[in-house]
């Protein structure tokens, strides 16, 4: 699977070989999707997307981001350790909710910072806590931005560098045991 580019600044700097994942952890209560009957033990992994999935409200989600670069910046020992510390990974996963009336968005807060590299494959995963969202239906985005920044001013700029519809997920209240 491949995310969007939209940043694509060769020879400076590409991002490449995106491969995104994502966990359903086990319920605490009860029943998930799938007819799994409790205890679930291991997390439900979906890898083919878009992916649609429900999940019950105590239930978390982890999205398992793994990209590599390529170009000048990210070449070991091409630029300065100075200018690498200028860069950094900002990973973003927003809800949307979906039906009539709504157009709320839901980001994960905070989003998921991380320190460019440039020797190296990065991976990180971003957890969306249980009880995040209410019941209802949402569609599921990643946005990986990388985010420059000023050293004088500690102010900063993100820049998208790449994004993923990445399916619906169904969130329902908890329904175990059954009435």
């Amino acid at each position: 699977m491949t995310l969007e580019k939209v940043v694509n600044v060769p020879p400076l700097l590409d991002f490449n070989n995106f491969e995104l994942k994502v966990e359903e952890m086990p319920s605490t209560v009860g029943w998930v999707s799938g007819n799994v009957p409790p205890p679930q033990t291991n997390p439900i992994v979906h890898t083919d997307m878009p992916v649609n999935f429900t999940i019950q409200r105590d239930q978390s989600i982890k999205i398992i981001l793994d990209w590599n670069q390529s170009g000048w910046l990210a070449t070991p020992g091409a630029p300065p350790p100075a200018i690498c510390d200028l860069f950094k990974y900002r990973i973003e996963v927003l809800f949307e909710k979906m039906g009539p009336g709504t157009d709320k968005s839901y980001p994960v807060d905070p989003a998921v910072v991380v320190d460019f590299v440039n020797d190296a494959p990065c991976c990180k995963d971003v957890v969306v806590p249980a009880n995040f969202l209410d019941e209802g239906l949402y569609k599921m985005l990643v946005m990986f931005k990388l985010r420059t920044v000023n050293p004088s001013t500690s102010n900063y700029n993100d820049w998208l560098g790449a994004f993923k519809e990445v399916g619906f997920v169904n969130v329902i209240k908890q329904t175990f045991p059954f009435p």
